[in-house]
């Protein structure tokens, strides 16, 4: 079988200081049951050790998100990554990283200035927002600035809201679930003439090289294993490469990536 390099959609800072600090921060906010189930999300202790494991698992890319979130309870940015943290992975290493930037409905000008920055100066190839935390829905006024800067500089949005696939703009997260969990109905989609262009691979911090192994083990189509794992990343990213097409496979559960080329008009009056 043909050996893929895969992209992961889906990650974050990972250096051991960076985890220790989130640890610290989410004391009493948060219990993921993700992390609990793999006793941790994983750290590293060098960018170069994460490189090896990369390669270890046969992926390429791994797209590294500016995540900043909100806790409704106590009123508090307890996860705020600041556009440094991810530039020491991008500018170190482009071939291998990319940056997503992260928005804060909370300070909304402020964000949109972040994000064209990281976009026209940095490279970064979408946003990133975790939006559980902020306690708002996806139509709240509050985000129609984003999409307005994201259809102004053509990227896309990756919000994690669950299922929502029926739309054209709309693409297919497969990540922070093992791929052995998946559900049939979910597997079916993905392997089918509907689903496989509009679904992508992530990890969410689970293992790359176990989620590669129990995504070749599905029985998913060629095709749609190229498509999952790299072609569409490239594709809805706009990703410039000219790598080999050479290496192992993938993947986990939902999370939506929304493309907002396509919003009402009046969401881009709003700026």
């Amino acid at each position: 079988m043909e050996k893929i390099k895969a992209i992961d959609f889906m990650y974050y800072v990972a250096t051991k200081e960076f985890m220790e600090q989130w640890d610290r921060a989410k004391e009493g906010e948060l219990v993921c049951r993700m992390e609990k189930a793999i006793g941790g999300l994983p750290r590293f202790v060098s960018i170069e050790e994460m490189l090896r494991q990369m390669d270890d698992a046969g992926v390429e890319k791994v797209f590294i998100t500016q995540t900043k979130m909100w806790s409704y309870w106590r009123k508090w940015m307890y996860m705020d990554t600041k556009l440094e943290d991810v530039l020491q992975y991008t500018d170190l290493y482009p071939e291998r990283f990319v940056g997503l930037a992260g928005y804060n409905p909370f300070r909304i000008k402020e964000s949109l200035h972040d994000i064209e920055h990281a976009v026209t100066k940095h490279g970064f190839k979408g946003v990133y927002v975790h939006i559980y935390g902020f306690d708002i829905p996806l139509n709240d006024a509050k985000l129609y600035p984003l999409y307005a800067k994201c259809v102004e500089l053509d990227i896309p949005v990756s919000m994690q809201v669950g299922h929502c696939y029926k739309w054209e703009n709309v693409w297919f997260g497969v990540d922070a679930w093992l791929p052995k969990y998946l559900a049939p109905q979910i597997i079916q989609f993905i392997n089918s003439r509907l689903g496989r262009d509009r679904c992508l691979w992530g990890t969410n911090g689970l293992p790359w090289k176990e989620s590669l192994k129990q995504l070749c083990e599905l029985g998913l189509k060629a095709e749609v294993e190229r498509k999952i794992l790299r072609e569409n990343a490239i594709e809805l990213f706009k990703l410039e490469t000219h790598v080999d097409v050479s290496a192992d496979i993938t993947a986990a559960l939902p999370l939506d990536v929304r493309k907002v080329s396509d919003l009402p008009r009046e969401s881009r009056s709003i700026l």
